[in-house]
């Protein structure tokens, strides 16, 4: 399955968690965000990784990009 088709299976809540790293937030600042706990954006995290056998983070945030999934702004 390619990464594009992978990105595609995410959930809404996934995605919006891929957003806000691509957008700089630490899990803490996601947990605070999203009014979860640290450990649910941890797994959260875990989750994303596993259904798309990225090796990190950032080549979700990207590959999510490119497929036009998410939209990422940067702060001024």
């Amino acid at each position: 399955m390619s990464m594009i088709k992978k990105i595609k299976s995410l959930t809404r809540r996934e995605l919006e968690i891929v957003k806000l790293i691509g957008e700089g937030y630490t899990t803490q600042q996601l947990a605070k965000e999203l009014f979860i706990s640290i450990e649910t954006v941890r797994t959260h995290r875990k989750r994303i990784l596993y259904k798309t056998k990225a090796k990190n983070m950032m080549t979700v945030v990207i590959s999510a990009v490119l497929a036009d999934m998410i939209t990422i702004t940067m702060a001024a």
